[in-house]
């Protein structure tokens, strides 16, 4: 699915590349709210400083707690479900680059720590 995706977004086909993705994070237990991405006046209207700022400060509060020493005895991520929904994060990370959609990359990597905190640590956590 990851190449499928990966053609779909070099063949310019961003929309298309973007529902697959989400739907596949869907379909492995990662929720993102599908609803609101890609549309420019939904991402203005929805994501407000506001909730950026909530979202960001919890997470703040899950890692203040850990140490460096912590993360470095994390286990390993095991689950391939969860190792293929933290690859598709980082192509849609790297998506919401390009398309302009900066609202949207800080709640990607905050997904993929609290991914990484509830699973393991995958080579893709140290880009969270």
């Amino acid at each position: 699915i990851s190449i499928s995706i990966t053609l779909l977004f070099m063949s310019g086909k961003m929309q298309e590349g973007v529902k697959t993705t989400l739907s596949t994070l869907t379909s492995l237990g990662v929720e993102l709210n599908q609803s609101h991405w890609w549309v420019p006046q939904l991402i203005r209207d929805y994501i407000t400083p506001f909730m950026i700022q909530q979202h960001l400060s919890k997470m703040e509060a899950k890692l203040a707690g850990l140490s460096n020493d912590t993360f470095l005895s994390y286990p390993v991520m095991t689950d391939p479900s969860k190792i293929m929904a933290m690859e598709l994060m980082s192509r849609l990370f790297e998506l919401a680059f390009f398309a302009g959609e900066h609202s949207k990359m800080l709640f990607i990597p905050s997904k993929m720590i609290e991914i990484t905190l509830d699973h393991g640590m995958s080579p893709l956590s140290p880009l969270a």
